[in-house]
Formats: C-alpha cells, sequence, structure tokens
C-alpha cells in the first residue's frame, strides 16, 4: 500500500522558534555526506526495536519529520560522553536531499541508531513522515530505501527536538 505525501496540514512537526545550534566537534559520519542510504522506521514498534521514546529522550511519532544518525559517531565526536552528544546533536536541523526525485526535505535529529545496521558511512533511518516527503512514497516495505542521498546540518536547531524535551 502506498500513502500519500504528507500535506503540510497534517504534520505535527513543530517548525517554529528555530535556534542557532550549538557548535559540534564532528559531523558525523563524514565531513562527506553524499552517496548513502536513506531509511526508515516506526517510533514505536518492537520489530523496529523502538518503544516511543527515542535516544534524545523524546517521546516521538512516525508522524514527526525525524531522522536518526549514528550514535556511536556522535558519541565519539563528544569524546565518549553520551550526555553530552545527545546534548550537542538532538534537535539539530538537517537537510537531506533525494537526487532520484530532487526533493530536497528539512529533518531534525531525534534519535540514533547502532552502527551495526549502517550500510554506508553517512546512512541516515528516517521516521515514516520524513523518509515519505524525501522518497515521494511509502510502501511499508524495508527494502525501499532512498539510493545516493546526501546531507547536511544547516547550523539550526529546533528546541522541541532538543536533548529532553518532550520530558
Amino acid at each position: 500500500m502506498t500513502l500519500p505525501l504528507p500535506t503540510t496540514a497534517a504534520r505535527t512537526t513543530p517548525t517554529q522558534g528555530l535556534a542557532a545550534a550549538a557548535p559540534v566537534t564532528a559531523e558525523p559520519p563524514t565531513s562527506d555526506n553524499t552517496g548513502n542510504i536513506g531509511s526508515w522506521f516506526r517510533t514505536d514498534s518492537s520489530s523496529d526495536s523502538t518503544n516511543g521514546r527515542s535516544w534524545c529522550q523524546l517521546n516521538y511519532q512516525d508522524s514527526w519529520m525525524g531522522t536518526a544518525i549514528p550514535v556511536g559517531t556522535m558519541i565519539d565526536s563528544m569524546g565518549g560522553d553520551s550526555l553530552a552528544a545527545m546534548k550537542a546533536y538532538c534537535g539539530l536541523e538537517i537537510e537531506a536531499t533525494n537526487p532520484a526525485n530532487g526533493q530536497t526535505v528539512t529533518m531534525y535529529v531525534v534519535d540514533g541508531f547502532d552502527e551495526a545496521w549502517v550500510l554506508t558511512p553517512g546512512a541516515m533511518d528516517m521516521t515514516i513522515a520524513a523518509f515519505t516527503a524525501l522518497n515521494g512514497f511509502f510502501d511499508n516495505n524495508k527494502d525501499t530505501v532512498v539510493q545516493n542521498m546526501s546531507w547536511k546540518f544547516t547550523g539550526n536547531r529546533n528546541p522541541s527536538y532538543a536533548y529532553d524535551a518532550s520530558g
């Protein structure tokens, strides 16, 4: 089943009140985040190893424009300090581009994932809403991924997605 691209009215992602992000010592996972694979995950599903609460300590939803990047890379860039990594990365704004359809989508770091699942050095795992927006459709098939995508940090942070913002 293919779901339509979500409309702006249907999204629950806060977009107001963006703040400049504090400097991050390394842009995970590489300085050249091109040629990557973008996959998708459900935010509350045992088959996706999620329980509705993210690594960023957020009660997140599939409808958020969110993404997960490799946890180990984030922690390593902060000298092995997990809490510092969560505070540095959670809520950072990312622009991702799908070269197959020309779509560029803004999303936010809301989670992290284990490097054991990384197929390319700059891979990212997106919420269903973010994946649908970037890919153009959602078919509930884990083999459907965005190929050769690129992404970058914009330098903004959405405080609604900062570490432990949902309490």
